[in-house]
């Protein structure tokens, strides 16, 4: 096979840029395939819902004054004339394939005293400081089974001249330490759920708040507490875009391969002739000083002559007497370069070989001022 000639510094240049981009390629590609193409991560295998509301009904004493033994939500009580609150926890969960469902629900009252006192700052707004509480079980720790549809309802009554009771004793034996009590519910649900793909368990707890001090009360708290709750499943899951990132690295790697093994081995570097190289430095350093053209040298040459060494020479003869660099390519191939001084004539000559003039390395005038 015929190898195509590339001038050496052209050839090097190339080779040099492909070993670069080869070396960054292959670390690329390296690095591609020590990055996993699957990793573990979480699907969702299961849903399923739980939802805990907690609905009232205050309950009057016997009286001379109104007609409804009950009241319901939404409105205002009589404290002196409530007799109990019957409140009803409504408990669902609902999931989205067959599971099995244990749990256990525990229904606390909290009775609170506190003290109020102005916030940090000039809001106006006070926060309330807990002094004493008191807790009762009203219900206690009850278990329960069930599937991916079970609902659970449970009356729970509140006694709730009990705890004003106790809130007035407190109250007279350490002479009104508090500025508000309150009396709060908690309606704990726990629920775990199994099936085929795992296991979870979470847990709802609505609240219902109850003012025990004053003539007259409005019940609230959050009612209602609801939770979506996931089961899920460990699976190996393809990461985006690694395989095609893989693929491209080695594609690349093997085209810069294969470029450089064409350079290296289907080319061969073309040798330059010294002279055309110091030509060439010659017009890159020097060709704004030079002044070309063709000269009666007959005449000049009859002169004291002076053949120097190298253009460096000829530039310290110039800038010693301070005359311009003349150049003349009378004859092809000779380059010629003189300085004149009076009677003398300094000169410095390249003939550049015609192996490289054919490979376009021809140098003429032009490049110098004319």
């Amino acid at each position: 096979m015929m190898r195509r000639s590339i001038k050496e510094h052209i050839r090097r240049k190339i080779i040099i840029i492909l070993s670069i981009l080869l070396i960054a390629s292959s670390g690329t590609a390296l690095w591609h395939f020590l990055q996993p193409l699957e990793l573990e991560k979480d699907i969702p295998a299961c849903k399923y819902t739980q939802q805990a509301q907690v609905n009232y009904l205050v309950h009057f004493k016997p009286n001379n004054y109104f007609d409804e033994p009950t009241a319901g939500p939404g409105r205002g009580y009589i404290t002196s004339l409530t007799d109990y609150i019957e409140t009803q926890l409504v408990y669902q969960l609902k999931g989205d394939r067959p599971a099995s469902v244990q749990g256990d629900m525990q229904v606390i009252a909290r009775l609170s005293g506190y003290i109020l006192q102005n916030k940090a700052g000039d809001t106006g707004e006070k926060e309330k400081i807990i002094i004493w509480e008191k807790t009762t079980p009203l219900l206690p720790l009850t278990p329960y089974s069930g599937d991916a549809r079970t609902e659970i309802k449970q009356i729970i009554p509140i006694q709730l001249n009990q705890f004003r009771d106790f809130a007035n004793e407190v109250n007279t034996t350490f002479y009104n330490p508090t500025d508000a009590v309150e009396l709060t519910v908690f309606y704990n649900i726990t629920a775990t759920v199994t099936n085929d793909q795992g296991i979870s368990t979470s847990q709802v707890c609505p609240q219902l708040v109850i003012p025990i001090q004053g003539n007259a009360y409005a019940i609230g708290g959050s009612l209602t507490d609801k939770k979506d709750n996931i089961i899920n499943v460990k699976k190996m899951v393809e990461v985006p875009g690694a395989k095609t990132a893989r693929q491209v690295s080695v594609g690349v790697t093997i085209l810069l391969t294969l470029l450089l093994l064409l350079i290296l081995f289907a080319t061969t570097p073309e040798l330059e002739d010294p002279a055309a190289r110091e030509l060439r430095t010659i017009i890159k350093k020097h060709g704004d000083r030079i002044v070309a053209g063709v000269f009666n040298l007959p005449v000049i040459l009859e002169q004291d002559t002076l053949i120097l060494q190298s253009f460096y020479d000829l530039v310290k003869v110039a800038d010693e007497v301070a005359q311009p660099i003349l150049y003349e390519n009378v004859q092809e191939g000779v380059h010629s370069f003189f300085v004149i001084n009076e009677s003398r004539v300094y000169t410095y000559s390249l003939e550049v070989s015609s192996w490289n003039r054919y490979n376009n390395e021809t140098i003429t005038g032009t490049e110098f001022e004319a």
